[in-house]
């Protein structure tokens, strides 16, 4: 669904559901995704747990969403936005931390010189 016709409170919602998998076991990420799918597309047929998770979301965003960090989320969108909405998707993402950037970089540049050094001998 297209970013504008949905409107920010959609987004918001899902936004806050999938900052939920940083709290929650992955055994409820299918519902979650599930309650995602159900916001942008009232159509899916969902349980009661995805509903939970919507139903919760919608409680937050009454409450203004206390606490929640959206700058974490980014939502990846086709570049064509004039192309019709029929086969474009978004995904939404969390971005992450700087911590774990720096220890992915470090990391990777460890083994890199290790790699080099054993090259060279």
């Amino acid at each position: 669904m297209r970013f504008a016709s949905s409107g920010l409170e959609a987004y918001e919602e899902a936004a806050w559901i999938l900052l939920q998998t940083d709290v929650n076991a992955p055994n409820q990420w299918p519902d979650m995704n599930y309650a995602i799918w159900a916001i942008f597309n009232p159509t899916v047929r969902i349980d009661s747990t995805a509903q939970a998770w919507i139903d919760q979301a919608q409680s937050q965003a009454k409450k203004k969403f206390p606490n929640v960090d959206f700058s974490l989320v980014m939502i990846a969108t086709p570049v064509d936005i004039n192309a019709p909405p029929t086969s474009d998707q978004e995904f939404m993402y969390i971005t992450p931390e700087p911590g774990s950037l720096i220890l992915l970089v470090s990391g990777a540049l460890g083994m890199a010189r290790l790699l080099r050094r054993k090259a060279i001998t």
